[in-house]
């Protein structure tokens, strides 16, 4: 049963974390300032968050700690209701009236300065602030506050989630078949490191591993790349471990490729080391130039086919290390609670 947290109707309130008991009883307790009412704040992950895809896992759907804003009609704070931790619901005291409801998740921390709508919407989530097992969400609702009550809250990831699960060689030329080729990493490129809380579409000022550059995974090295994994790939053969990336909202829909750096698309790279040569096999997502990469999206590539040696460039796919380059690939794109995959060649 859930344990409700009571907060008074002021920014920043204290909370108090009551022991499980029915909701009538705690609602018997606290007693509301005169002219407001007892209101319930449930924040929820998701439908997924019962039923996950294997693209999905139980360490990155928790809910660890929520944390609750409530704006008037104005747009200014109303109550909110600092850090929860142990349970979902929050518990206020407030003025009958139309509200706006915010809630955030796994942030580790109180945001601070937020007065206002317009202040939130401002506060800026970074994509180093997230870990496995504690990925920040957020989410809105709209709620008329009568004679009490109350409503839920849907959280959602704000970064995006890549999977590849296996990569194949079946190069096209004989000349080409018999050429060592091995896997050396695999990580994303081009990666945006900050999004509003509200992931209102706005310019990332961060970016990560900009023009592929292994040199710039900074402090996000451990959710975009995997390096290492020199595995040698002969012809006609696969490789089938799982890897899975996270990105911060991209919303660059015009594209550049090489070049001096500027915001353009993510790409999940493949390097490899092709006869002592290193090569790319660069993925643009979303597949087909078309969308932009969007938050709590699953974009999972549950084939990547090389047909020949990759690019010399890992933001050009058309730069040749020693040939056309070509591959297929299938990409599935679908809300993080439940994927579906696809392929692609090169």
């Amino acid at each position: 049963m859930r344990r409700i947290i009571t907060a008074c109707a002021a920014p920043l309130a204290s909370v108090l974390l009551f022991p499980s008991c029915t909701r009538d009883r705690i609602a018997a307790e606290v007693q509301p300032d005169e002219g407001k009412v007892p209101f319930t704040i449930i924040v929820g992950g998701g439908a997924g968050a019962a039923t996950r895809s294997t693209a999905s896992s139980a360490s990155d759907c928790s809910l660890n700690d929520v944390q609750v804003f409530i704006f008037n009609s104005s747009g200014a704070l109303e109550a909110s209701s600092g850090i929860i931790t142990g349970t979902t619901d929050a518990q206020f005291s407030l003025i009958p009236g139309n509200k706006t409801v915010w809630a955030v998740a796994n942030v580790g921390s109180v945001i601070p300065g937020v007065s206002s709508l317009t202040a939130f919407r401002s506060a800026t989530s970074r994509l180093s602030d997230n870990t496995q097992g504690d990925f920040i969400m957020s989410g809105s609702t709209e709620v008329m506050v009568g004679t009490g009550g109350e409503a839920s809250v849907t959280v959602r990831h704000i970064a995006s989630k890549v999977v590849i699960d296996s990569i194949r060689r079946d190069f096209t030329v004989s000349a080409y078949k018999g050429i060592p080729l091995t896997i050396k990493n695999i990580y994303l490129s081009n990666v945006a490191g900050d999004s509003d809380y509200a992931c209102s579409g706005g310019a990332p000022s961060q970016w990560f591993a900009r023009l592929g550059s292994v040199s710039d995974f900074g402090a996000v090295s451990a959710l975009i790349a995997d390096t290492g994994v020199n595995h040698a790939l002969a012809d006609g053969t696969g490789y089938t471990v799982t890897h899975t990336f996270y990105a911060y909202p991209n919303p660059v829909e015009t594209d550049s490729a090489g070049g001096t750096w500027s915001p353009r698309r993510t790409r999940l790279l493949v390097e490899c080391d092709y006869n002592g040569r290193t090569c790319y096999y660069p993925v643009t997502l979303p597949a087909g130039g078309e969308g932009t990469l969007e938050r709590n999206r699953v974009y999972h590539i549950s084939r990547l086919t090389l047909t020949r040696p990759g690019s010399e460039n890992p933001d050009d796919p058309d730069s040749e290390v020693s040939s056309e380059v070509n591959c297929t690939v299938e990409i599935t794109v679908s809300d993080w609670e439940g994927d579906v995959s696809y392929t692609e060649t090169f």
